[in-house]
């Protein structure tokens, strides 16, 4: 790369403008233009550099994009809503093409963690700036409309971008305990942190895979009596917290009991069987999805009657995605847990599969697999998956370029022989 200090500038805008600025209140008009036209820029530059063939997710990505282009006409020849409407509430989601951009341009993957630390900083003192003044909303994700009040024991502030977070919460746990790692103090305070805010927000998807992770990390290297002394105080640490009268606790708890008792009264129930078998009104839809739908059009204020009644896509996991783009990105993202759990990368990157466990763990009742919110940070993990990945196969042919001729026939020869060997030897 020639200029490194603007590529690093053009990431940082790129992140900015596909997390919304965090749904900053209080920016001017004039951003939300220039986030619509960065993107689209963006989305047009990708789409022109996915024409080509290759391994690890660029299959997956090509069929993401695919199915969210789809959509766009579906919900114009199926629901009525026009084109350029389709693509102006699409575009925010159809960022899936920059994986390509980011190929092409071959980004040092040391820039990728430089852009998550910075944008997962701001997140952290954002939140706590909302939090320390929840009745001046500034960055708002539409649940409030003048403050954030109380809600299961706490101020509950679901703050926008929160893949942003699980990516550098990840990377926190790697980089603590990898031995080549500097700045062990800044890690440690970042750690805390990572499981601090989850009990904060008072969400349960948010908290489990968290303490799961940093369970699994630290106790992955030692003995099993350890692991087995570790898990027992855990157990007994949980019950004892769950016997004291923490707010935040009594709240999570409370909302889980209510949520056991309603059981097929549950809202996500009914909404997610009115989205499977009554939402979509013809069988094209039931394959290529319904696309999403802008308030301007009749389709898009159609589904926010269905909010108002509080039957939200968003609240139905994986099922939500299969309704807006249908079938293509659950084989999608069926191929991309696949292959983040086939493939094998260095110690140092585990922090990649440690996130995209987050994301599927909590796709079951969220829009992880498609949301603004959680887009931009996997893109960013599965570019540095597919890069790792790519750099290992290159290191490998070019030392095989570098060798002597009558080394590689030598080489060959042994082989020939070695096979040939094991094929003659009695059964």
């Amino acid at each position: 790369m020639k200029n490194k200090t603007l590529i690093f500038c053009i990431l940082i805008i790129l992140t900015a403008v596909s997390l919304n600025y965090y749904f900053a209140t209080f920016l001017p008009e004039i951003f939300k233009y220039f986030r619509i036209a960065s993107l689209a820029l963006a989305v047009a530059i990708g789409i022109s550099l996915s024409f080509r063939k290759g391994p690890g997710f660029i299959v997956p990505i090509q069929l993401l994009t695919l199915a969210m282009l789809l959509s766009i006409l579906v919900s114009y020849l199926t629901w009525g809503q026009s084109i350029p409407l389709g693509f102006l509430i699409t575009i925010p989601f159809l960022l899936w093409p920059i994986f390509f951009i980011l190929l092409k341009i071959e980004v040092p993957i040391d820039m990728i963690e430089k852009v998550i630390i910075i944008f997962g900083l701001i997140y952290i003192v954002c939140y706590f700036y909302q939090f320390a003044n929840p009745y001046n909303v500034m960055f708002n994700l539409g649940m409030v409309d003048d403050e954030y009040r109380e809600s299961r024991g706490i101020i509950r502030i679901i703050f926008p971008g929160a893949g942003v977070i699980w990516l550098l919460t990840c990377m926190t746990v790697t980089k603590l305990t990898d031995s080549a790692s500097k700045y062990k103090f800044f890690w440690f305070i970042l750690l805390i942190l990572g499981i601090i805010i989850p009990f904060m927000q008072a969400t349960r998807t948010y908290i489990v895979p968290t303490i799961l992770i940093y369970c699994y990390h630290f106790a992955k290297n030692i003995s099993l009596s350890k692991k087995i002394a570790i898990s027992i105080v855990l157990v007994i640490g949980g019950v004892f917290l769950s016997d004291f009268e923490i707010p935040v606790i009594e709240g999570i708890l409370e909302q889980q009991e209510k949520q056991t008792e309603d059981g097929t009264k549950d809202i996500r129930y009914i909404a997610g069987t009115y989205f499977l078998t009554e939402f979509s009104p013809t069988p094209i839809n039931k394959i290529l999805g319904n696309g999403m739908g802008h308030e301007r059009s009749e389709y898009g204020q159609f589904i926010d009657n269905l909010g108002q009644k509080g039957l939200f896509i968003p609240d139905i996991g994986i099922f939500g995605i299969y309704s807006y783009f249908g079938i293509i990105p659950v084989i999608a993202w069926a191929l991309i847990g696949y292959k983040v759990y086939k493939y094998k990368i260095p110690e140092k990157y585990i922090y990649i599969k440690y996130y995209f466990f987050y994301i599927y763990f909590c796709a079951i009742t969220g829009s992880t697999f498609y949301h603004i919110h959680y887009l931009i940070s996997t893109i960013f993990s599965l570019y540095i998956f597919q890069t790792i990945l790519y750099n290992k196969k290159k290191t490998l042919l070019d030392k095989i370029r570098k060798l002597d001729p009558q080394k590689i026939r030598l080489l060959k020869k042994l082989i020939e022989s070695k096979i040939s060997k094991q094929t003659t030897q009695p059964i």
